[in-house]
């Protein structure tokens, strides 16, 4: 049984390959409720993410920074331990990431097209710590720059 855990883990283990190879792919797909004010900007960033090969996996963390026209704009953690996000290959799971942002990120923002209705061109960096069969592991995620109509 043993074995068989380690053989899972290991062909189903990320490694620095290109992205045809990635076990899992997550891709921002919206901006939903935008407030930005004098003191800050709040929003949610919806990201789907699925699973590409192997056997299901469960997102426990997402460690990410969001790039808004490549200027990094926020870095933060998404807690997702409760009942984690379950992945299953072929079926993708649509999550919101909350983002709040102080005056100065937002002003950042806004100068990006934000705030004037522009459509933006947004990528995630950063990690995803996963578990399968019990074994937890990290996972590499940097998206391309993906426009987002608002």
């Amino acid at each position: 049984m043993t074995s068989l855990l380690l053989a899972a883990a290991l062909v189903t283990a990320p490694t620095a390959a290109a992205d045809d190879t990635a076990p899992l792919r997550i891709t921002p797909v919206g901006v939903e409720h935008l407030d930005v004010g004098l003191g800050g900007a709040r929003f949610d960033l919806v990201v789907e993410a699925e699973r590409l090969k192997g056997l299901p996996v469960v997102i426990r963390t997402l460690d990410y920074a969001i790039d808004v026209d490549r200027l990094k704009i926020a870095q933060t953690r998404g807690d997702y331990r409760g009942e984690g996000l379950r992945l299953r290959k072929g079926d993708p799971v649509r999550f919101s990431i909350p983002v709040e942002l102080d005056a100065s990120e937002a002003m950042a923002l806004v100068a990006s097209g934000l705030g004037q209705g522009r459509d933006l061109r947004v990528r995630l960096t950063g990690h995803a710590k996963v578990r399968m069969l019990l074994i937890p592991f990290r996972i590499p995620v940097r998206t391309d720059l993906v426009r987002l109509e608002r």
